[in-house]
């Protein structure tokens, strides 16, 4: 960005020498006249100053967004990156899945148990609570089961599915 000051400075040099050249030096002149002359030629000389100053300031300005830019393009990057990464591990985990759901559907299903089969828990997993009319159900597996009293001990009926 230099390169843009170094242009801005000279024609600005120049300039004010032209203006220089320009406004007649004049000895004799009136006080007041040649105060207005000094005064042009300073006004001259501190406006190519001001010009140079913002050419500067635009130059650093530039450089500060230019470094800002390349700083979120490496944000950018890093977050592109992981989410790749969590794309190949959700996939991962798909097939996973997947894979865990085929052995299960390979191994053949559980016998049912014949209709009025006590038992005096349900399988450990694998069960869903319903109620039909009113009436508590769990199915698990190809069996389904109601809740019922033994004497004082609650035991596990396998019943017909439920309508």
């Amino acid at each position: 960005m230099k390169t843009h000051v170094r242009p801005v400075l000279v024609i600005a040099g120049f300039a004010a020498a032209v203006v220089a050249l320009l406004i007649p030096e004049v000895v004799d002149a009136q006080a007041g006249r040649m105060h207005r002359a000094t005064r042009r030629r300073t006004a001259v000389v501190v406006s190519s100053a001001t010009h140079a100053r913002d050419a500067a300031a635009v130059s650093a300005t530039t450089a500060s967004q230019q470094s800002t830019a390349a700083q979120q393009s490496a944000t950018a990057a890093q977050q592109a990156e992981t989410a790749q990464q969590q794309s190949e591990t959700a996939e991962q985990q798909a097939a996973t899945a997947e894979e865990q759901a085929a052995a299960a559907a390979a191994l053949p299903p559980a016998p049912a148990l014949p209709v009025g089969t006590v038992v005096p828990t349900l399988p450990a997993t694998g069960c869903v609570s319903m109620s039909v009319a009113n009436v508590a159900y769990n199915h698990c597996g190809n069996d389904y089961y109601r809740a019922v009293f033994q004497g004082n001990d609650l035991v596990y009926v396998t019943t017909a599915p439920p309508e």
